[in-house]
């Protein structure tokens, strides 16, 4: 969640904290998997979890022979260096960046830690390094970067789509009665207009319930529900809206089924 968000904003405030987060806990993960037990430490008496630099230096560097490719099978062997050929995402290991993930973790240290460490206090977290923490997304211990992605694009359409349910019940509630039901009796299949030729196809408005929301086109995936607007309360509905309606509604016929 962390990497997701940095990469649409690697500017934002308090930037170097949440990479520090993403980077630490990526990191622990997949030593985790790969080295089980080698992700702790003891300090006084106490197992804790390295930090990214510990973990970047004393464990992936020492044990990956300085190559950064850490295998995705557990205690497997590491892979030496030399061109590979093919895809990242079908070699037997990912490669991180000890180097580049190094400076990114030494660019955090001031904001951070509030403490004078002697160094350029003008350095910052680049594209190269959201580049290099994302990439740590392809060993299998993390694999989860589309998913958020894929949650949070969810999230922001179910978002918006609230917003403009509650923008269309506003204009709805502005209209007097009279208006309100001679926009209700009017037979949009044959007064809407969309182009020539083209079949005007009306569906149940879900904010005022007329048969009033007219469609220019439909959901890109099954063709079931329609994407346009309400011509009595100005609801429009998107295609992700649309899209998403469509994956419910085959969710909920898959759920039915006896098999």
């Amino acid at each position: 969640m962390c990497t997701f968000a940095l990469t649409g904003d690697r500017v934002t405030d308090g930037a170097e904290g949440t990479f520090d987060q993403a980077l630490t806990n990526g990191l622990a993960a997949i030593v985790a998997h790969t080295w089980p037990g080698e992700e702790m430490k003891t300090v006084k008496g106490k197992r804790v979890v390295r930090s990214a630099s510990e973990l970047l230096k004393q464990v992936i560097s020492e044990r990956t022979n300085g190559t950064g490719r850490v295998p995705h099978a557990p205690d497997a062997p590491v892979t030496g260096e030399g061109t590979v050929q093919g895809p990242s995402d079908s070699r037997p290991y990912t490669e991180v960046d000890i180097e580049g993930l190094g400076a990114a973790v030494a660019a955090t240290q001031v904001i951070r830690h509030a403490r004078d460490t002697g160094t350029d206090t003008d350095t910052v977290l680049t594209e190269e390094h959201l580049v290099a923490l994302a990439a740590l997304d392809s060993h299998p211990a993390l694999g989860s970067l589309h998913w958020v992605q894929v949650d949070r694009e969810w999230d922001r359409t179910e978002i918006s789509d609230d917003a403009e349910i509650e923008r269309a019940h506003r204009y709805y509630n502005a209209l007097d009665e009279a208006e309100i039901e001679r926009r209700v009796a009017l037979d949009y299949s044959s007064e809407a207009f969309i182009a020539p030729d083209e079949p005007v196809h009306v569906e149940q408005c879900p904010v005022c319930g007329a048969d009033a929301l007219v469609a220019h086109g439909v959901d890109s995936m099954a063709a079931m529900v329609g994407v346009g607007h309400c011509w009595v309360c100005s609801y429009e509905r998107s295609m992700r809206v649309a899209d998403q309606m469509t994956v419910n509604a085959l969710i909920e016929r898959t759920m039915e089924r006896d098999n």
